[in-house]
């Protein structure tokens, strides 16, 4: 009986599972050597399974429309926040502290999450998906205490 080891990836996401063992199928009716899995991949480890390809499709467009808004409108607001004379009260400055958390926000993630939906894969490497995961969590923890900090 021959054994096989196959490392698998997921055609969704790219990420690489543990490796399956693969071993012969063998049946009272038929002793041929089909390879059957020892280990079946449960596609519900991969988060975009769920998504038909329209959907990628749709939520990368949504997220490039809702993007540009929101770099618009807050470099607007970080732009007027700049040229007045409102920063010299201390709740201006944590409204500007907030505005430059979600610009940097806004400029980090949707072009590389917008573009990796639409082509329905991460086009940008493990090195750069890390990057991208610390930075957005590090301004989401930047947006939450600007808020906390402005409502006390």
């Amino acid at each position: 009986m021959d054994v096989a080891t196959v490392e698998f990836r997921c055609r969704y996401c790219l990420r690489a599972f543990a490796p399956l063992t693969l071993v012969p199928k063998l049946t009272s009716y038929n002793k041929t050597e089909e390879m059957q899995s020892l280990l079946d991949y449960s596609m519900n480890e991969c988060p975009w399974y769920y998504f038909d390809s329209s959907y990628k499709t749709l939520l990368g467009g949504c997220l490039i429309v809702f993007g540009v808004f929101g770099v618009l409108l807050n470099g607007w607001l970080f732009a007027t926040f700049l040229h007045s004379h409102l920063l010299i009260f201390r709740s201006h400055v944590l409204v500007l502290n907030l505005c430059s958390a979600s610009l940097g926000r806004n400029l980090i993630r949707f072009p590389f999450a917008a573009s990796s939906a639409i082509a329905k894969r991460w086009l940008y490497g493990t090195a750069s998906c890390q990057l991208f995961a610390f930075l957005n969590q590090f301004l989401g923890v930047f947006q939450m205490t600007a808020l906390f900090t402005l409502k006390n």
